[in-house]
């Protein structure tokens, strides 16, 4: 259908970012909220990792971090995880936190995300999280309020966890925390947007260096604004959830957010060569049906189970044996009324 080669085109735009273009990540509905501990567990074990591969400017930052996002009908949720071989935070070193280890998200919730502006420009629609944590503030959940520097930092949840060097850092944003220029807040059915987003992480080594070192995920300051992301985010990434108002996918989009009988969704591997698992667990007894597509809208595979499944549901599609079906896919999962729609890579 014409509807269907619209949306897949759309998402084809998306997912694959050509020269020019803003790097774009695709987020994964979240079926299970994650604890916000600052400990990476199973919640987070297939999710997408997202590494911040550039450094700022000239710096040199001794890291290597990853990030990864989540989402459901009230928050975004994200980790930062990184290996460091000299953890020194702001509480050690007595000093600000934007100086020491510490890693710092990026929003920009406008309809334009390209106005040469960013946190630094109060009640503008661009946000910082970058909070540091006391000392005894660790592996439990903090709520950061911000009424006292409003319009720049957004009211978060965050928890970070140290392990030798190394540190985890855990957030949950509630979408009404974040406002556009316009004091319009987030909500589920406004993160179809594209949304502007980066990840710095802050790197400083007693003894050894005497300035921060920053590596990035989007964001090197060689470009655009030709700084950092607290000033302006014109060079930063963007977000998109899938939440596509196309009136044939409204469904299956709004099951991202809306789930009532799918408890749990387990697919894997992912990127998959020769067979790929497809596991859940549901609330009540359903008939389940699986369809797959590729980016040209072509079904290149359907199931259905055409009796009622009882909570638990195991099923493999070898997906070796399909024809036309290379690079990313579409899954498509019904359960009664719930609806799950992800990526799948074929290698």
């Amino acid at each position: 259908m014409r509807y269907r080669n619209y949306f897949l085109l759309f998402l084809l735009a998306a997912i694959l970012p050509v020269s020019g273009q803003k790097i774009e990540v695709l987020l994964d509905p979240a079926f299970q909220k994650p604890v916000i501990d600052g400990v990476e567990e199973q919640v987070w074990e297939n999710v997408e990792k997202n590494y911040l591969e550039k450094f700022f400017q000239d710096e040199t930052p001794t890291v290597t971090a990853y990030w990864k996002g989540l989402f459901d009908d009230t928050c975004f949720y994200f980790l930062v995880n990184v290996q460091d071989d000299h953890y020194y935070p702001a509480w050690k070193a007595q000093g600000n936190p934007w100086d020491y280890d510490i890693a710092q998200i990026y929003f920009d919730v406008n309809d334009t995300i390209e106005d040469g502006l960013g946190p630094e420009n109060a009640n503008s629609g661009h946000w910082q999280c970058a909070d540091g944590f006391a000392e005894d503030g660790y592996n439990i959940e903090q709520y950061f309020e911000h009424s006292a520097w409003p319009g720049h930092n957004p009211d978060y949840y965050a928890a970070c966890s140290f392990n030798d060097e190394n540190y985890v850092i855990e957030y949950r944003i509630p979408f009404s925390s974040l406002a556009d220029k316009y004091g319009r807040k987030l909500n589920k059915f406004t993160i179809s947007s594209r949304i502007g987003f980066d990840v710095t992480v802050i790197d400083q080594d007693s003894g050894m260096t005497s300035i921060r070192q920053r590596a990035v995920w989007q964001n090197d300051g060689k470009s655009g604004g030709m700084t950092d992301s607290w000033y302006n985010m014109d060079a930063c990434g963007v977000l998109t959830t899938l939440f596509h108002k196309d009136t044939i996918h409204r469904d299956t989009v709004l099951a991202l957010i809306k789930y009532e009988n799918i408890k749990r969704v387990n697919i894997y591997p992912n990127p998959v060569q020769d067979e790929l698992v497809v596991e859940l667990e549901i609330n009540h007894p359903q008939v389940i049906t699986i369809e797959l597509y590729n980016l040209l809208g072509e079904k290149l595979y359907e199931f259905s189970s055409g009796q009622l499944i009882d909570y638990n549901f195991r099923h493999v599609i070898h997906v070796g044996q399909l024809k036309n079906i290379t690079g990313i896919n579409l899954l498509k999962v019904h359960s009664g009324g719930d609806h799950y729609l992800t990526k799948i890579i074929k290698n």
